[in-house]
């Protein structure tokens, strides 16, 4: 965002240069710059910037629209004691004119765009209306970034809750949700996804059989057999993990994905019985990073049998039921890259 908002800036070639800096409060009071664009970029090399007050440095418009939380304009550069420190620079790329308009937040700057122009009077009151607004806008966009992240960590530990919440009630299968969710996650990136459909993805790994809550433990560890009506049972749990988060406003299909993680590609799957491209590709990695943990597995009805039958397995329904990218990708971490699943 930094980097596009200077480029922008400079595209009008009468603004040589445009940066945007991040006030620290460390003892010399450094501003980095994060972003910068225009001709005379190299005018910032070597230059350390500081916005304290007993420094020549921090006598510079940038330092003082920190400490000030006010826009600094100066039309002629070369007149201008506060530009002292930097006359030779100045002379060297021929600025004339200067803005320093402060990125404020919380009662205090956070740091400062600042915006040079070749122009004498090139920031009058128009000029600087814009600039301000600009700031504003910046401010508005690390607000918003910042509360994403908290908002994600929120939905995350949610998550978390839920998946812990599920495993303390069934001890059997006690670290299934983790082992899914990392050969899932790792799947998701092999495959090229993007970041922000495998965050989705890793949460909906975590939950994905957040369902079976509501199936009667005695089920769930049983040694036996099922019966066809204990079997339906535990096949609704799809559809009761989706009415469980439905109604969470993720910014993710969860509760889809998770109703789909038994659906095949011949629509033999359930609970909707859907077919091919209809399966959303979340979904149709987790299926396949359910099949491979579960088998791997020790289950109460049957011990574990090991991750080159799980290899089989996927491989025999490969293209008829499981997606062939997925499997082909699986295989390849196993085979060739020496995937593992996480220890405990």
């Amino acid at each position: 965002m930094f980097r596009d908002i200077c480029e922008a800036i400079t595209a009008d070639k009468r603004y040589v240069l445009a940066w945007i800096g991040w006030a620290r409060d460390d003892d010399y009071r450094s501003v980095d710059i994060l972003a910068s664009a225009g001709m005379a970029q190299s005018y910032l090399d070597d230059l350390k910037i500081s916005w304290r007050d007993d420094l020549d440095m921090g006598q510079a418009p940038s330092a003082i629209a920190i400490r000030t939380q006010t826009t600094q304009v100066c039309n002629d550069a070369r007149i201008h004691t506060e530009f002292k420190s930097f006359h030779e620079h100045i002379l060297r790329y021929g600025i004339h004119s200067v803005i320093a308009v402060p990125l404020n937040a919380n009662s205090h700057s956070i740091g400062v765009l600042v915006i040079y122009s070749t122009q004498k009077n090139a920031f009058r009151e128009g000029e600087v209306f814009i600039f301000d607004i600009l700031a504003e806008n910046i401010c508005f966009g690390i607000k918003s970034r910042r509360e994403s992240e908290i908002f994600h960590q929120v939905f995350e530990d949610t998550i978390s809750a839920l998946a812990t919440a599920l495993e303390k009630r069934d001890p059997y299968t006690a670290g299934h949700e983790r082992r899914v969710t990392d050969l899932a996650i790792t799947l998701g990136k092999e495959m090229g996804l993007e970041a922000v459909r495998l965050a989705g993805l890793r949460l909906a790994s975590m939950v994905h059989d957040i369902g079976k809550i509501q199936i009667p433990i005695e089920i769930l560890i049983k040694p036996g057999r099922l019966t066809t009506t204990e079997f339906d049972l535990i096949k609704a749990h799809s559809v009761a993990g989706y009415e469980i988060l439905k109604d969470i406003k993720f910014p993710w299909p969860i509760a889809e994905i998770v109703r789909q993680h038994h659906e095949m590609l011949d629509g033999s799957g359930y609970p909707q019985g859907l077919k091919g491209e209809a399966i959303l590709k979340e979904a149709r990695i987790l299926t396949v990073a359910d099949i491979v943990e579960a088998m791997s597995s020790h289950r109460p009805y049957r011990p574990a049998l090991g991750v080159e039958r799980a290899l089989e397995e996927v491989t025999r329904l490969r293209g008829s039921k499981l997606d062939v990218e997925t499997v082909d990708t699986c295989l390849r971490l196993f085979h060739e890259r020496q995937y593992e699943f996480p220890k405990p």
